[in-house]
């Protein structure tokens, strides 16, 4: 399975989607599903709204995938120097028959937590420019 990078699919229905929508506040997550395509921007349900907070409580979304079978989808955000998202990483898990040393869910979500965590500051680091002094 892949997903061409840069591909579009709806915030809605992936991991990754709802990790910006978690972590956006009200105007941005009304900008994101306006540009999401169709005649009328998508509206939440309270169901989603709900789990959109404990994404961001969390930190992290664990959701079936809703484009290939028997896939889970692990998501962690990785934010940039302002602290606003500005990319999610995506990790589609599967179990592994027959690896018993494959990480398990629970270690796969703490990896991939780390992987976002390093992925942050590294961007945060690199622009220095928002970190300089004022003249």
């Amino acid at each position: 399975m892949s997903v061409r990078v840069g591909s579009r699919i709806d915030l809605i229905n992936t991991g990754s989607g709802h990790v910006f929508l978690a972590f956006a506040g009200e105007e941005e997550r009304a900008l994101m599903l306006a540009e999401q395509g169709g005649a009328e921007p998508a509206i939440l349900s309270p169901q989603l709204l709900t789990r959109l907070a404990r994404v961001r409580q969390k930190g992290y979304e664990i959701m079936e995938s809703q484009q290939v079978a028997s896939v889970t989808n692990l998501s962690v955000p990785i934010f940039g120097p302002l602290g606003t998202v500005i990319a999610a990483v995506t990790c589609p898990y599967t179990v592994r028959l027959g690896k018993l040393d494959a990480p398990d869910q629970a270690a796969s979500v703490e990896l991939l937590i780390a992987a976002g965590h390093e992925i942050s500051a590294r961007t945060s680091l690199n622009d220095a420019s928002l970190h300089r002094p004022p003249a």
